[in-house]
């Protein structure tokens, strides 16, 4: 059996470009990596946006050893693709670009599950929806909505005799 846990970022400062943890979302980071350090991880990934990477660096403060992959595969995606609203002035492909995207590093990321017992991610909100979807296989459905993925939360899925399942959704007991 191998899993793997998704797990979002801290709470950000809003911002127009890059945007940075506020001052909640470090001391949730902290929590979060004081949490994660119990579980035996053999590697992790990691969106290349500033959120992610203040978040992941809190547990590689506390498991350096752990071997890691920064990269913009693991971006966060249009919210369209989850059942959110349509962003004016967004471009035209950005839907078709970044399903694509997903898809190739959801794809990418389950072929690395079959070699590892556990793998981490530090990722976003929706794209952590998305994953979550792929395995759960739905007709289209708004989980924009219906799926709650809070700051610094941790969701699971399991890979076991050549099938996904979901095992956890959006645990935030650490951040209390």
């Amino acid at each position: 059996m191998a899993r793997l846990f998704l797990t979002r970022h801290g709470d950000a400062l809003p911002s127009q470009k890059d945007v940075v943890l506020s001052k909640e979302g470090l001391k949730q980071a902290k929590m979060l990596a004081r949490r994660l350090q119990r579980i035996e991880i053999t590697k992790a990934f990691v969106s290349d946006l500033t959120r992610a990477k203040q978040t992941f660096q809190e547990y590689h403060k506390l498991k350096p050893q752990i071997p890691f992959q920064i990269t913009k595969e693991l971006r966060e995606i249009y919210r369209v693709l989850v059942g959110g609203p349509v962003r004016e002035g967004t471009p035209p492909s950005r839907e078709a670009e970044d399903r694509e995207r997903a898809d190739k590093a959801f794809n990418h990321i389950i072929e690395e599950l079959k070699h590892n017992d556990n793998i981490l991610l530090f990722i976003h909100g929706n794209l952590i929806r998305y994953f979550l979807a792929k395995v759960f296989n739905p007709p289209k459905v708004n989980l924009w909505e219906s799926i709650q993925v809070d700051n610094a939360s941790i969701s699971l899925i399991e890979y076991k005799d050549g099938r996904l399942s979901i095992k956890m959704i959006n645990d935030t007991g650490h951040v209390f």
